[in-house]
């Protein structure tokens, strides 16, 4: 990692041609490590039910799972992001119009301050609310920050997005489109992306010792 905090790989490198985001959107696989844990890009995913899990036909705990079979009736949802990120994006789908209408959807932020009202990207029924966020001078200094978000029944969270930038740069790149693949599948660790590469040690050869029993 570039400077050995959370999500600072999947921060830096992303899809030619955008500036990186981490998070997660409901098409996403990710790993389950607990009943209400999960790991996105950069990211993790704590609900505020157990979801449903299974592998091989057995309910399990651990496994790579698709958030979509996870979220519904998910009342409440928490992420942790980096706390590089410079803006949030709350992807939501919109159920019932006039429950939205009168703010059907809570945001609360642990560890950084959300910015003035958010600017709105619409597509069809699905929006993007994008806030500018800051650091929060009353809470202690972490690598990362939680954002929990909670609607009743007008609106769906579909996705939680960290990027890079502002708020304004990113409501001028949508220019008025939500893109239906905002965050890539993987890494599905929350501290970027490893590559291993094993290789043969060339030590020079020398004497063995050989151990003797008299």
């Amino acid at each position: 990692m570039p400077d050995g905090t959370m999500g600072a790989v999947s921060l830096v490198f992303a899809r030619a041609g955008t500036r990186p985001i981490v998070g997660w959107q409901s098409s996403n696989e990710v790993q389950q490590v607990g009943q209400r844990t999960y790991l996105a890009r950069g990211a993790a995913i704590e609900l505020l039910a157990a979801g449903p899990a299974s592998k091989g036909g057995q309910r399990a705990i651990q496994g790579v799972v698709t958030l979509a079979a996870v979220l519904p009736d998910q009342q409440a949802v928490e992420t942790l992001l980096p706390s590089a990120v410079g803006a949030l994006g709350i992807l939501l789908d919109v159920q019932d119009a006039s429950a939205d209408d009168v703010g059907d959807l809570a945001v609360a932020l642990d560890g950084k301050r959300l910015g003035a009202a958010p600017l709105v990207v619409l597509g069809g029924r699905r929006k993007v609310l994008l806030y500018d966020v800051a650091p929060d001078d009353t809470a202690p200094k972490r690598q990362q920050f939680g954002v929990t978000v909670a609607s009743r029944s007008g609106l769906r969270l579909a996705g939680v997005l960290g990027m890079a930038g502002t708020a304004q740069e990113w409501a001028v790149r949508m220019n008025g489109q939500v893109p239906p693949n905002l965050v890539l599948d993987g890494p599905l660790v929350p501290h970027g992306e490893v590559r291993v590469r094993l290789a043969v040690s060339s030590a020079p050869a020398g004497p063995t010792r050989r151990n003797r029993r008299s």
